[in-house]
């Protein structure tokens, strides 16, 4: 899976604030970008398969993704 190092750093934050089965939005991860650049990155994240998206902007941690 290749991440830039943008979105690996969003990941280590959402695994910082969310435990695992935690529903978060980009609202809830503000003062890390914008809020376009959240939602394209959160997107993305999602694409890989790293987040689960469950609806629109809505999305949750399935399981703990290492970048190692």
């Amino acid at each position: 899976m290749n991440l830039s190092a943008t979105r690996i750093d969003m990941l280590k934050q959402i695994k910082e604030r969310f435990a695992l089965g935690d529903v978060f939005s980009a609202v809830d991860l503000k003062g890390l970008g914008t809020r376009a650049a959240l939602d394209q990155s959160l997107s993305r994240l999602a694409e890989k398969g790293c987040i689960v998206r469950i609806a629109t902007g809505l999305y949750y941690i399935c399981l703990l993704y290492t970048s190692d």
